[in-house]
């Protein structure tokens, strides 16, 4: 639901499905969490949010360093680091976008 949303360009709708899978799949589905936790950090990159996007895919990150789920999406992690890093260019963070987008 929440990328129908975000194809829609009804990014609070988004942000407010995302928000429902990430509560939903906590701990039942690891892999869905995070998927959930990248793409409402994508969502909020594109509100302009740009604080809330960089702690949703640092979220997503500390998720993956920890657990192994099966069923994600091949490189989902270096996506993570690229929205990381896109975040802390807006933030004006630059040496940290950059060691971000490095490991995207």
């Amino acid at each position: 639901l929440g990328d129908s949303y975000h194809v829609d360009e009804n990014y609070e709708g988004a942000v407010d499905a995302y928000a429902a899978a990430i509560m939903l799949f906590r701990e039942s589905e690891v892999a869905l969490h995070i998927r959930a936790l990248s793409h409402r950090s994508a969502t909020f990159y594109k509100l302009k949010r740009y604080c809330e996007a960089f702690d949703d895919s640092q979220q997503a990150l500390e998720f993956l360093s920890t657990r192994k789920p099966s069923g994600l999406r091949v490189g989902e992690g270096e996506i993570c680091h690229q929205r990381a890093g896109l975040a802390l260019f807006e933030l004006e963070r630059y040496e940290e976008a950059k060691d971000a987008l490095q490991k995207a």
